[in-house]
């Protein structure tokens, strides 16, 4: 059973979709004991519990003992719908969608990131269950700010309710809320369906130290995390490296100076910095590479969307230095005209344990020998 997951800067499982209950051959919902469990069905549609739907949390309930019999059971229910008199692709995305009045007036939230003067952009399909009657209205609130306000949509069609706004409200995580204002009581009206919110993405870095051996060469390193809504075009967000670092770029190392992120909506998502450590075979002790992200002007904030405050804008790698190989002299004796074999690498050393057997060259020809320039070829006259 999932629990409820916070996509902090953007709304998770908008359609519904995750976490719904299948539908049978004749397009209708079953019972279940089993997540995602649904406590009671009927052509109408299902109550299913909140606790096994990504992302939703809901203040209706419904008690039963139908998965502990004998024993009445409350549990947090989100009444999926499937009204009969629809057509069986009534849903405005995907396969499913909500009605707000399950077994009384109530609603549905999740926990966002939000700045106070931000500009929140929203978009929800509203639809009506009936054509008399209460007129059938719901809100949608921030931080208890009213967000946008549905009209009384007709009934059998979807009525899209689209726009911005400037959030007025404190900074910090809050609740996001569909209420249903309309009808007052009752079990009838409110079906809500491709809900979003667009809120500007933050960035921050995964994690503030990292270390590995220079003879790695591609290590594992920091990442950049990615929590909101990236626009048409994507992100290219620059990475920088910070005058405090002791390694040298060219020198130390090579890195990839931005990173690419895609249009969409991101929740906690991960993008790698791409650098190489390059082995420089020098005893000079550990250095640092301090990793900044750079100015994203009005695409972004350097950002946490956990703790809805500002991150700390600094990732360090440092490169742990590895000793030189050490090259121990080699003594070969062999008679006149005799032929010896001799195993230079035999009594030499490198910290990373790996000798590369074609570098072993000659440096100093014996008296009366050529040493070819290659170091490799030696030439002795007869």
């Amino acid at each position: 059973m999932p629990s409820v997951v916070y996509a902090q800067r953007v709304l998770l499982n908008g359609s519904f979709e995750e976490g719904a209950p299948p539908l049978d051959g004749s397009g209708n919902y079953a019972n279940s004991c089993t997540s995602p469990r649904v406590v009671l069905s009927g052509p109408w549609g299902a109550y299913v519990v909140a606790d096994d739907i990504l992302g939703w949390e809901t203040g209706a309930t419904f008690t039963t003992d139908i998965c502990s019999p004998g024993t009445n059971v409350t549990y947090p229910v989100i009444e999926f719908s499937k009204k009969p008199e629809f057509a069986p692709s009534s849903p405005q995305d995907g396969s499913h969608y909500i009605e707000l009045n399950s077994s009384d007036r109530s609603g549905v939230t999740q926990s966002i990131c939000v700045q106070q003067g931000e500009t929140i952009g929203y978009s929800f399909w509203h639809r009506s269950t009936q054509s008399t009657g209460d007129p059938e209205i719901v809100e949608m609130i921030v931080g208890g700010q009213v967000i946008a306000t549905s009209g009384d949509a007709p009934e059998g069609s979807w009525q899209n309710i689209a726009g911005t706004t400037t959030y007025t409200g404190s900074t910090g995580l809050t609740t996001f809320q569909f209420s249903a204002v309309s009808p007052a009581v009752g079990a009838e009206g409110n079906l809500l369906d491709n809900i979003s919110l667009t809120l500007v993405p933050y960035f921050k870095f995964g994690a503030d130290n990292w270390a590995d051996s220079e003879t790695v060469g591609n290590p594992s390193g920091p990442s950049i995390i990615v929590d909101g809504t990236v626009p048409s075009g994507g992100i290219s967000v620059p990475i920088d490296i910070n005058a405090a670092s002791t390694a040298t770029e060219g020198v130390d190392f090579t890195y990839t100076n931005t990173i690419f992120i895609p249009e969409g909506a991101y929740s906690n998502t991960a993008y790698p910095i791409s650098f190489t450590v390059l082995r420089d075979d020098l005893a000079e002790g550990d250095e640092t590479i301090v990793f900044e992200i750079g100015d994203l002007g009005t695409s972004g904030e350097i950002a946490d969307a956990t703790t809805c405050s500002p991150a700390t804008n600094a990732a360090t790698f440092t490169i742990q230095d590895a000793p030189p190989p050490v090259a121990n002299p080699d003594t070969l004796t062999s008679a006149v005209y005799g032929a010896a074999t001799i195993a230079p690498l035999g009594n030499d050393t490198d910290a990373d344990g790996t000798l590369d057997a074609t570098s072993v060259v000659l440096t100093n020809a014996p008296a009366g020998a050529t040493l070819a320039g290659d170091g490799k070829t030696l030439t002795v006259p007869n």
